[in-house]
Order: C-alpha cells, then structure tokens, then sequence
C-alpha cells in the first residue's frame, strides 16, 4: 500500500511542476492598497469639522481592515500650522505618524523651518523606536547638508509586501527661493535624480513596483518649477506619483505621460487611496479615490489619548482673547497669494500699529502671502488664533531703502505668479496696481506710498519678516538693497497681539482697495 505522506509530496512536487510550467503561481495577482497623506501642517485637531490627527488615524484603521496588503506613506510637510504643533516642534504629530505605523515619509521644505538640529531631532525620532513606538522609513533622493555634501536621507527604501518588492523614494522641489540665505541645504534637479534612482531600483534592486513621493506641487508656481505632473512627463519607470506641496484636491488621478500623480489636498482633510493590481513584475492602478476625513468619524480612542497632554499643555495660555470681532476673517486656499485679503490687512496693519506705539518710524509694512495660513473667526480671537494665521517664528526686521529700490521691490512684487508665497500683501499706507497676463508677467502701476507716489531719491523705512529678509521667497534684493537693516527680535506674532490688545473693539474685516489686480486670475 502506497504510504500517504509519499503520495501527499509526490503532488505537491507534481504541481510545482505544472505551476512552474504553466504560470499559475506566477500569473496570480497581487492587490496592493496604498494609502497617501500630505502637508499634514501640524493639524492636530479638526478645524471646521475637517482633519484631525485621531479622525485621521480612525480612517486609515478603517481601510487596514478591509485591505490585506497596505502600504502607508506621506510626502511631507507635517512641519507649521496649529499652535499646538508648534509649541512643541511637531512632536505629537510624529508620534502620532508612528502610532498610526507609517511605512515612508519624505520631507517638505517645511521640515527646514527651523535649525538643523531639530530637524535631524525630528528625523531621528521617526527612524527610531523611542517611547516603544514603532520606526518609519523617511526617504529623499535630492537633498544635501550645505556644510559636507551628504545626504540628509537615504533616496529610498524597498518594501516587501505579500512576495513584492515596493520601492519608494522621495524627491524635494528645487525651489531656493523657499529657503533663506542662512538655510543648511542644497537641493539638486528633480527630474535627474528620479531617473537615477528609478535606474537603481528597476535594475540593482529588482523592485516589481516604484512609487514616487514627491513634495513638488503640480502647479507652476514660478519660472523653472518642475512640477509632478512634468516629472510623470519625464521619468519612465514610475507606477505612481504621490505629490505634495500645492494643497492641491483631486478627485481623480491626472495622468502624465508615464505615471499616474495623486494627492490628497492638506491639513489632514483626506487620505488618499490606490489600488493596485500587480501580477508578473508590473503594476496597472486600478482605482484612486480621496476619502474625507471629518468628525462624522469617531476618533481613534489610542491616538486621542497620546495627544492629550499637550493639547492641555498648550491650551491655557493660547486661549487669552487678544481682540474681538464682529465678522469672520477668510481666508480662502491661495487667497492671500493672489490679490487683497482682508486678514492680511489686518495683521499688516496692526504690525505697523505696533511700531507707530513703540514710538519706531515707520513708512508702511510688506509681507509675503505665504505667510498667512488661517482666518480669524467672529467673536473673541485667541492668541491661538493669531498664532495659526501666522504658525512661523518670524520676527520683525526693520529697513531703510532708497526709493529707487522700492521701486524695483515692487516690480519684484508684481514679476511673480499668482498664487506664489511671494506675492505682496501691504499695511494701508501702500496702494498699488499688477497687471497681469494670465496670472504671470505682472507689472507694477500706481504705486503710492501714502497716496503720493514713490520719490527715488528719498529714504523709506518699512518693515518685513525675518525669511524676507533672509532672502526667502526670492526676496534677495531686501538684504542686497538696504541701506540699514535691523532685526529687532520680535516676534511677528507678538506684535501683532499686542497691537489688537490696543485696537478699538469689535475689529472687522476690511477691504479697501490697497491691492487692484487687472487680468490675474480670480480668487
């Protein structure tokens, strides 16, 4: 009698045999689920019934139980936003990241807000596994220490999931303007080095799948931007481009020419997430939706309690009302990078305010656009509130300038595009004039600095942040014109606090035509 356990092996053998030949096994289909987040932004807590690191944390727990092979990534930018966040340097998000077991992140220009030691901090924290919390792989290809050349992370890392091998690296925009002169990197081409790491992972390490992350915007934002969508133009080789940057929501992928780009807007507000289908070493997406993440959803009880201790930390203080308002203060994704806004006003205005009270002469206040991140509710209006209109540590920097270079400031002002963080917000005692074509090309007109216009040979003093000082936002000509400059270590945030603590109450949005936009695009 033939002994079970031989005839058992023999087809086993058997069947190998006919796999082997026939394909089977090697025909089987794999679903691999990636889930995509970015330009987190320190939103800790919903704002508007939107976001929230627990909600966040609750929805992709939801889609880990309906999925066997899922694959968790970021692509940067959890730097800057709620006070809460940043108080204490992003910590609790990044615990959070780890807690919700992120797989790869990569880094946004925010990740350099602030010194290379708490960025290496921030880095670290996330690769190790302090507090008994578990490690995430953080990745970018084109990003270098100024000092030494090397690498501030690894280009990339493989993943295996269910028998296939997942390659994902993170590339940076190459946009100097976003970092000012004191700033501790060096960024190289973008759409070089994703051809470069692509070659390394398709041919060293043999990757069955290669998902880019990208912290690029897939809007041109300036002359030379490569976005995602050119780097898809570019590159062979890519399965899938999860991009960042921009704030950008898309309800469907747009398709470039050699890979699909996805994102999933900012602030915590979707998570974003691909199916794909991979079956003999190549990957065909099958299906991308943005899922919303709002309060409807009951918040992850772990994540809820891991936050907890610093949003009480930060509570108390944050909450002193500084002003009161009789209308909400708006602010509109791009708003205050396109034209007049009324909660730039008012903090550029109560900059100046606090100036002209701290007895320092003053002619008017410039601010770039990218600086304002909220609005300002009706009612009382909390330190909390300022400090997430305003979540960078910028302080004030005094400057004395020639008319002639005020003039070349601001057709410097009006040279750059619509919706760029360089755009020009004013105090009143400025008014001026763009003209635009197609929201590119500007040219200044009408400039007037206190309704007279602006005389090249007299002396103007007026006031600008530390990172427009520094040459951020491409603002070089402020260091390389000015005839004084003084930085007077005040908090912009500060200022501004104290000037609404003297302001005549309610406070209310104006708009009084300071900014005139002809032919741009519309808000």
């Amino acid at each position: 009698m033939t002994n079970p356990r031989y005839l058992y092996n023999a087809i086993i053998v058997l069947t190998l045999t006919i796999s082997s030949f026939f394909g089977v096994f090697a025909d089987e289909p794999v679903e691999l689920v990636v889930l995509h987040t970015n330009d987190h932004h320190g939103a800790i807590v919903p704002i508007n019934g939107q976001g929230g690191l627990a909600i966040q944390s609750a929805v992709i727990k939801r889609e880990r139980d309906k999925y066997k092979n899922v694959l968790l990534v970021d692509s940067g930018d959890y730097n800057t936003g709620q006070p809460i966040s940043n108080q204490f340097y992003a910590k609790p998000d990044l615990i959070a990241f780890k807690l919700m077991k992120y797989d790869v992140m990569t880094i946004g220009n925010h990740e350099f807000d602030h010194s290379k030691e708490i960025y290496q901090e921030q880095v670290r924290f996330l690769k190790s596994n302090d507090e008994g919390l578990p490690s995430v792989s953080v990745v970018c290809a084109n990003v270098h220490f100024k000092s030494d050349g090397e690498s501030v992370l690894p280009p990339y890392v493989v993943k295996q999931i269910a028998g296939i091998r997942v390659g994902v690296f993170g590339v940076l925009i190459n946009q100097p303007s976003l970092l000012d002169s004191s700033s501790y990197i060096t960024i190289d081409n973008e759409i070089e080095t994703a051809k470069k790491t692509v070659k390394t992972l398709r041919e060293t390490e043999k990757v069955d799948v290669v998902i880019a992350l990208t912290h690029m915007g897939d809007i041109k934002l300036f002359d030379g931007h490569v976005t995602s969508v050119d780097l898809g133009n570019a590159v062979e080789g890519i399965d899938l481009i999860v991009d960042g940057h921009a704030h950008s929501y898309f309800t469907e992928p747009k398709l470039a020419k050699f890979a699909p780009v996805v994102t999933a807007n900012a602030y915590s507000r979707y998570v974003g997430k691909a199916i794909f289908k991979i079956q003999n070493g190549k990957a065909a997406l099958e299906s991308w939706t943005p899922i919303p993440v709002t309060t409807d959803t009951e918040p992850d009880p772990e994540i809820a309690k891991a936050l907890e201790p610093y949003i009480q930390k930060a509570s108390a203080d944050l909450k002193t009302v500084v002003a009161h308002s009789s209308a909400p203060f708006p602010l509109g994704e791009k708003e205050s990078r396109m034209g007049e806004c009324a909660v730039c006003n008012l903090i550029c205005d109560s900059t100046y305010d606090f100036l002209v009270q701290n007895k320092t002469p003053v002619d008017f206040v410039l601010s770039n656009g990218g600086v304002f991140r909220a609005g300002l509710p009706k009612g009382d209006i909390t330190k909390e509130n300022i400090k997430a209109c305003l979540p960078y540590d910028n302080t004030l920097v005094l400057i004395e300038m020639k008319g002639s270079d005020v003039l070349d400031l601001f057709k410097f002002v009006a040279s750059v595009y619509q919706t760029n963080g360089a755009f020009g917000q004013v105090s009143k005692q400025v008014r001026y004039t763009i003209v635009y074509n197609n929201g590119s090309d500007g040219k200044i007109s009408d400039l007037k600095i206190d309704s007279k216009p602006v005389d090249p040979e007299r002396v103007y003093k007026f006031a600008v942040n530390s990172y427009m000082y520094n040459g951020g936002d491409g603002y070089d000509i402020l260091k390389q014109r000015a005839i004084k400059a003084a930085d007077v270590n005040i908090l912009i945030t500060d200022a501004v606090v104290e000037a609404l603590k003297q302001s005549k109450q309610p406070i209310a949005p104006v708009l009084d035509g300071r900014i005139t936009i002809q032919g741009g695009l519309k808000q």
